[in-house]
């Protein structure tokens, strides 16, 4: 799920490493996953980000982890916004006004 959102900010414009360039990280603070079936060593999966809610100092992303045209798994994690002194601070604009840009329409 990291390498999905790693990516997902990357196509929103705020490849990690300049999100802490800018002086802030989104460490992760919780994180659920539901199995639905069973994937097998070797067996090419694909996991999908999307961003599920933002508030002023949080994030939440979902996932969908797809397998042979089925779901395997559906998760989410939860993040913080931080100073790179571990101080919770509000999301900066840039960084909220691009991950706003790369949510998808509700239902979609």
């Amino acid at each position: 799920m990291e390498a999905a959102r790693v990516e997902f900010l990357k196509r929103a414009g705020l490849p990690y490493h300049e999100l802490e360039r800018s002086g802030f990280r989104l460490p992760v603070v919780e994180l659920g996953v539901t199995y639905r079936a069973a994937a097998r060593f070797g067996d090419v999966v694909s996991v999908t980000c999307r961003l599920e809610d933002l508030a002023s100092r949080a994030a939440r992303f979902g996932y969908s982890v797809e397998g042979e045209g089925r779901v395997l798994a559906e998760g989410f994690t939860r993040h913080v916004c931080c100073d790179l002194q571990g101080r919770v601070v509000p999301i900066p604009g840039r960084l909220r006004g691009l991950l706003e840009a790369a949510r998808l329409p509700e239902g979609a």
